[in-house]
């Protein structure tokens, strides 16, 4: 542990020394079937990826190559093993996007005696069985805390989130009840939450499939427009005639 926090030390130093730059984005997705899906985005610009490549070599003048970037990031993301992995390549940037490997139901994951609610901020731990909300009738209401990793605490209260952009987001497939997200999309469904300590995620939402009535009036209209459309034509035609 002390040797992983003497790298994070190293990597955070390079930040500052550097300009370097990180993004780290995880998403909670929940649709209208209730279906919950989990993405996590991860990627480095250039300079970083080279710099610390660099240190961990002991020389500033070895050669790095694109195969040199992707093998170093390969290995950051090898402990997620419940997770796809695509590569992300994006102007300077380069890095993975992690899909958790299965789709869970919103009910499967709500709190009960034996479970607190909890979230770790790019946890590679199995989210099968943790308990991110509860339900009071037919509203659900987040019980999340999220944090980022432990040894980025301290110098995130040092600026360090000038060079780390890390962001927890939720997707709903309706607008929030009500929310305490630090950014709303245009539609309201999308939730962002900047994390540069522990914050709690707050927010309330039903599932709202539509109403069946509507369908029946939606439907009824197009019958009668077209039974509309055709008397029309009949009559034109019988006043040709």
């Amino acid at each position: 542990m002390k040797n992983i926090k003497k790298c994070f030390v190293l990597f955070l130093t390079i930040f500052v020394l550097t300009g370097c730059y990180s993004k780290q984005y995880e998403t909670i997705k929940i649709d209208k079937e209730k279906n919950v899906s989990f993405k996590i985005s991860i990627s480095m610009d250039n300079e970083m990826i080279d710099n610390i490549l660099k240190i961990s070599s002991g020389s500033q003048n070895i050669e790095i190559t694109d195969e040199d970037r992707w093998e170093y990031l390969s290995s950051v993301v090898d402990k997620y093993e419940n997770w796809n992995k695509e590569t992300l390549e994006e102007n300077d940037y380069k890095g993975y996007i992690l899909t958790y490997k299965s789709v869970l139901h919103l009910d499967d994951l709500l709190m009960n005696e034996e479970l607190n609610g909890r979230y770790i901020f790019l946890s590679n731990e199995d989210v099968a069985g943790n308990s991110l909300f509860k339900k009071e009738n037919d509203t659900y209401k987040s019980v999340m805390s999220v944090s980022p990793p432990e040894e980025y605490k301290t110098y995130l209260e040092d600026n360090i989130s000038n060079y780390l952009d890390m962001k927890f987001i939720i997707e709903l497939p309706n607008k929030p009840i009500s929310s305490n997200a630090d950014e709303v999309s245009k539609d309201g469904k999308r939730l962002t939450w900047n994390i540069s300590e522990q914050k709690n995620i707050d927010f309330s939402f039903r599932i709202e499939k539509g109403n069946i009535y509507t369908y029946i009036i939606v439907f009824t209209s197009i019958v009668i427009f077209i039974c509309f459309i055709i008397l029309t034509f009949k009559r034109n035609k019988s006043n040709n005639f």
